[in-house]
């Protein structure tokens, strides 16, 4: 989060000019009293550095860097701000969208994962400091990179708008009926202390927000969508939001269609003895992308209550370096009267200043709600059954059924992780033929937990399946069960876990009063991880009826029940 700019003066002062990086010009320290003097201080500076490298968002296949060529360089000239324009009105009411895209949007905020969001902040942190004008900034934003390009974006690369700080990194997963409607989450990586240069640890400000972005990439970078989806994290908002700013003239130079824009700065403090709740920051021109973000939240997210927020006294964050060109943009803000008191020192650190990782998760959710929502999803075929992954004699096996779409596959791929976020390696050397029912052995299993999950390429693109986790054989008695409605005209997928063998393994599902409308899966099962797949009737074969049911898997000597939501016939 920017503080004020009194605070930031002192700061200045206090760190000193030693720490800076002799990269190039800094902007100068000042004290400014309106945004007409910090536009002209800011402009003046970059005259100074001279030309910028800028890579072309949208118009290259892959980022220059990611081919091996240099960025393209051009002279960077930021544009003033504009005046207000009218808010571009979003088309129809979410509700609107269909039963089958609210399902999908459902299921996407399932995968979010909090131990993805919490690695990613101990990372984060773990470089120490963040300060956009030190060497280690450029080490995050290559790392950061990296991450985009793992989850699968079709584009992503360094926004590189002066050699004083380092680059804004931008990943681009482009849209397929709407490619020029761009809907942007971004956040500031960079952090910052008034203590030490070299100790920002800058967990809860804002690693929290970078990991949320990275997860929202990670969840939708796995589905496609009608309109573009941008990821961005931006550098030296610390400095007066200036990453945003450049990239936000960028854009408008550019004459992108950027219709909404949400920015995350701060998602993982509570004050002791507070209420869990989201604080939406907005304008007047962005109400109408409020209003969506209140009841995506409400649909797939009831548990976190939203609320209206503000910054603390004149403290801003990056959605301002939209609204100063008339964008719609909102901001997610972790609590408008009681934020982290450690942000800005040494002890702004993981189970410190981020101390609610579980605010971080529900908010990355309606993050990746309300992006989907906007974006639209497109319904898929379902391509894959069941999966089944297993741990024997020191090898992984993995089988699959493939569904009646499987003629539209033209080849599999197996790829391992050590975590559900990645990074990703592909175990199968050469494509895999489709076939209705596949098999492959991992003979090169390690001692450790890992995921698993199935690419399956089509025309136009790539599908995944799973991913599954499997724990090394005997090491956990571990039970999961997970259920969730993909849409209208496919069947309900069930995924569970059992760390060891049973000689009798029941998989039902259950009406509200306890009768069971069909067995799903029975049987001697070994240790792993499975999917199955229920189309929606019972065991006499007739349609089962919109409504609340609930799934039971029984292995022996225990057992867990998940509530399941069916939504249409």
């Amino acid at each position: 989060m920017r503080p004020l700019p009194t605070l930031f003066v002192g700061l200045a002062a206090a760190i000193g000019a030693t720490a800076m990086v002799a990269a190039g010009p800094l902007l100068p320290v000042q004290r400014l009293e309106s945004h007409a003097a910090v536009w002209a201080a800011e402009t003046a500076a970059w005259s100074e550095a001279g030309v910028a490298d800028v890579a072309r968002a949208g118009e290259e296949p892959e980022s220059a860097a990611a081919a091996g060529a240099p960025a393209f360089r051009e002279p960077f000239y930021p544009i003033p701000p504009s005046a207000v324009r009218d808010p571009v009105p979003w088309r129809s009411p979410p509700l609107r969208r269909g039963i089958a895209s609210f399902a999908i949007i459902d299921a996407m905020t399932q995968l979010v994962a909090q131990d993805s969001i919490d690695a990613a902040v101990v990372a984060l942190e773990g470089f120490h400091t963040r300060r956009a004008d030190l060497p280690n900034a450029w080490l995050v934003a290559d790392d950061l990179a990296q991450r985009f390009s793992s989850f699968g974006a079709d584009s992503v690369f360094l926004h590189s708008w002066t050699p004083s700080y380092a680059p804004n990194v931008i990943a681009i997963h482009r849209g397929t009926t709407r490619p020029r409607e761009i809907y942007l989450i971004g956040g500031h990586f960079d952090s910052i202390s008034y203590q030490s240069s070299t100790s920002a640890p800058g967990a809860d400000d804002n690693a929290s927000g970078t990991a949320a972005v990275l997860e929202c990439a990670r969840v939708l970078c796995q589905y496609r969508f009608e309109s573009t989806l941008q990821f961005a994290a931006w550098s030296a908002e610390e400095f007066g939001l200036l990453g945003s700013k450049a990239y936000a003239s960028h854009i408008v130079a550019r004459g992108d269609s950027l219709v909404g824009i949400i920015n995350v700065d701060m998602l993982g403090f509570l004050a002791p003895g507070d209420r869990r709740d989201l604080d939406l920051i907005s304008n007047g021109g962005s109400d109408w992308l409020r209003e969506v973000t209140i009841e995506a939240a409400a649909l797939h997210v009831p548990a976190l209550r939203v609320v209206q927020g503000h910054y603390p006294g004149t403290a801003n964050s990056d959605q301002a370096s939209f609204w100063m060109h008339g964008f719609s943009a909102i901001s997610f803000f972790e609590d408008s009267d009681s934020p982290s008191p450690f942000i800005h020192t040494g002890d702004d650190v993981y189970l410190n200043s981020y101390n609610d990782p579980i605010l971080a998760w529900q908010s990355t959710q309606v993050a990746v709600a309300t992006l989907a929502t906007l974006a639209v999803p497109l319904v898929v075929p379902v391509l894959v059954q069941d999966f089944a992954v297993r741990a024997a004699a020191g090898q992984i096996e993995l089988e699959w059924v493939l569904g009646p779409s499987y003629l539209e596959v033209l080849s599999v791929g197996v790829e391992r992780a050590p975590y559900v976020a990645g990074p990703w390696t592909a175990r199968t050397r050469t494509p895999l033929v489709p076939e209705p029912r596949m098999r492959f052995v991992d003979t090169e299993a390690r001692e450790e937990p890992a995921w698993y999950r199935l690419a399956l390429y089509v025309h136009g693109g790539v599908h995944y399946a799973g991913p599954l986790a499997i724990e090394p054989q005997g090491a956990t008695n571990l039970l999961s069960l997970a259920a969730r409605d993909l849409g209208r005209g496919q069947p309900v997928e069930i995924r569970y876990a059992i760390g060891r063998p049973t000689d009798d393994l029941q998989l039902g599902v259950f009406d509200i009063r306890g009768r069971r409308v069909r067995l799903v899966d029975s049987g001697a099962r070994p240790a792993g991880t499975a999917l199955r797949y229920w189309d929606r009737l019972d065991d006499t074969g007739r349609q089962v009826t919109r409504g609340v049911y609930f799934v039971l898997l029984d292995a022996g000597a225990t057992r867990v029940t998940r509530k399941l939501v069916v939504v249409h016939e």
